[in-house]
């Protein structure tokens, strides 16, 4: 019982670490956030990629079209992490990392 508590508590603080962006300048990206605020806070990204998805989707079917927009960075910290960030009409909608 011990071990799933830890694990669960390990799980759960990597997930909570995941929910913001650190910039170079100290200032933190959340979801919600402009990409406008996230370069001006992390500079120019390592890497930019874009796709044209399904914003709103009716059964089979979508209503409406966007722009997904990918943006790659370093972590600051740790120079191993490799940031992703998902912007959707110009606003952060998501985080992850990998190394």
């Amino acid at each position: 019982m011990k071990w799933i508590v830890i694990i669960l508590a390990v799980t759960l603080s990597l997930y909570a670490n995941a929910s913001r962006f650190k910039g170079k300048d100290g200032s933190y990206i959340v979801r919600g956030d402009t990409a406008t605020k996230l370069f001006l806070s992390a500079g120019e990204p390592l890497r930019k990629r874009s796709e044209v998805v399904c914003i709103n989707q009716k059964r089979d079917y979508c209503k409406s079209w966007g722009r997904t927009e990918y943006w790659y960075y370093q972590d600051s910290e740790e120079s191993s992490v490799i940031w992703t960030i998902k912007i959707v009409d110009d606003k952060v909608v998501e985080f992850s990392w990998s190394r």
